[in-house]
């Protein structure tokens, strides 16, 4: 059996994606030796990461229309390019600011353009099914690099010096330079062929070229109107904060500043890289199979229960253990010392009581926010040979639903076509109910007599709706 042309294509995006990983992965065991050789402070390190990650953060959405406009094959190895410029040129530095340039400009910027955009982009383009797998195997590319380079780089460094980690971060960048130009394509059409899985609607060119840098502001502008923008957007900040900006660049000079060596802690994050490798593949494979929001509540509801200190936890709900032979120097002291006890009892319940509202409100609010996101989604179905509207997703959670009947259309499965049959079984996913209504008017087009009349009429509205907001 031939091997379709998207899998290449994923293997040499998953080894651009490494490339990055590299580097973003191995910054925290260069920090300490950086710090020795020059004099300087954490401070001046964490500030080079710093704008490391803002760059990462602001040039994904720009990258997006780069690789539009100029293709991906052209922009992604530029950015591999700067990637190792980033990396190499360290080498050579004397001043702080010279880090802060190759470290938080060059890298961030060749970072930043080939994010997981870069990899939504190719499994979009490249793949109709395991797209959901694909993307998943994308984003486990930075615990790939984080499982192979940090072991290996803190030995590197721990024999040989930073330099040596640098310039073999910068060779491996270089060395993908020509394997990506040589296998990738932008698209299936350039190839001849179509995406794994079946056609897909793919733009012209010009619409692709019609990409700006005007336009994406307006998209961002947009899409900040809406309140999902903004819930993802604080829990992608919160994820970045607590994994890159905390564990992934000082877990490792802390670790050493308490007496561990870099070398074992480099290998604790490479254990925290396996599960991410299997967790994020699994999490992909999820999202073909399960609504995205399920996902996510339970994701973050094991990422705040990671947070929580279990020390902190324990000191808060036990009481003061120590005992001691206290004698009194008067009834009046003693009054006093009583007094003092008891407030400090009542403050110690008190705690208890409001973490304990805090934890169980905000369990509750995650809770309630994705069950409310679930109903305001439709879903065109079967039950008992009738297809019906359903209200919310078809997952379930164990014996909890998180649909119902939103309505009965009175056609009868049987009396549809054999291909629109096998689409109802497999359920058809609408964005609202009017969505739904153009749903049911497509799947009878060419049986429109099993249509009741009221039912026409409300699928009519809905599609000279469409063709007006079309």
């Amino acid at each position: 059996m031939r091997l379709h042309r998207a899998w290449p294509i994923a293997a040499v995006t998953f080894l651009a994606l490494i490339a990055a990983a590299a580097f973003r992965t191995t910054t925290s065991i260069l920090f300490m030796p950086i710090e020795m050789e020059f004099g300087w402070t954490r401070e001046t390190t964490s500030l080079a990461v710093s704008v490391n990650l803002v760059l990462y953060g602001v040039t994904a959405p720009f990258a997006a229309t780069l690789m539009e406009r100029y293709s991906i094959r052209r922009v992604a190895p530029i950015a591999l390019l700067l990637v190792a410029l980033g990396s190499g040129l360290t080498v050579f530095m004397r001043e702080s600011w010279q880090l802060i340039l190759l470290w938080g400009v060059f890298v961030g910027l060749g970072t930043g353009a080939i994010a997981l955009v870069f990899g939504s982009m190719v499994a979009n383009r490249w793949f109709k099914e395991r797209r959901g797998l694909v993307t998943g195997i994308f984003g486990a590319a930075y615990a790939t690099g984080q499982l192979i380079f940090l072991p290996a780089l803190s030995i590197v460094v721990a024999q040989s010096g930073w330099r040596s980690s640098s310039l073999t971060v910068a060779a491996i960048s270089l060395a993908i330079i020509p394997i990506f130009y040589s296998v990738f394509r932008d698209r299936p059409s350039e190839v001849g062929t179509t995406a794994f899985g079946g056609e897909l609607d793919e733009p012209t060119a010009a619409s692709a070229s019609s990409h700006t840098f005007g336009s994406t502001i307006r998209v961002l502008i947009d899409a900040s109107r809406k309140p999902a923008f903004w819930i993802l957007a604080g829990t992608f900040f919160v994820c970045g904060w607590t994994t890159n900006g905390l564990i992934g660049a000082h877990f490792i000079p802390a670790a050493h500043d308490h007496g561990m060596p870099a070398t074992t802690a480099a290998g604790l994050l490479a254990l925290v890289g396996i599960f991410d490798f299997v967790g994020t593949i699994l999490s992909g494979y999820l999202t073909d199979k399960v609504d995205s929001v399920i996902l996510l509540v339970f994701y973050y509801g094991l990422r705040g229960l990671a947070l929580l200190n279990p020390r902190k936890l324990t000191d808060l709900f036990r009481g003061n253990e120590e005992t001691t032979d206290f004698v009194p120097e008067s009834d009046e002291f003693l009054e006093k010392v009583l007094a003092d006890t008891r407030k400090r009892i009542f403050n110690r319940k008190l705690r208890q009581v409001l973490t304990i509202l805090a934890i169980s409100a905000a369990a509750i609010a995650s809770l309630w926010g994705g069950y409310a996101y679930t109903q305001t989604k439709f879903y065109v179905g079967e039950r008992a040979g009738e297809v019906v509207i359903f209200q919310g997703i078809r997952e379930s959670l164990g014996p909890l639903g998180f649909s119902s009947v939103n309505e009965h259309t009175g056609i009868r499965v049987e009396n549809l076509t054999e291909y629109s049959r096998g689409l109802i079984e497999r359920t058809i996913y609408a964005t609202d109910l009017c969505d739904a209504y153009r749903i049911l008017g497509k799947l009878a087009e060419n049986t429109p007599e099993v249509i009741g009349d009221g039912l026409a009429v409300k699928i009519a509205e809905c599609s000279t709706d469409g063709q007006t907001n079309g």
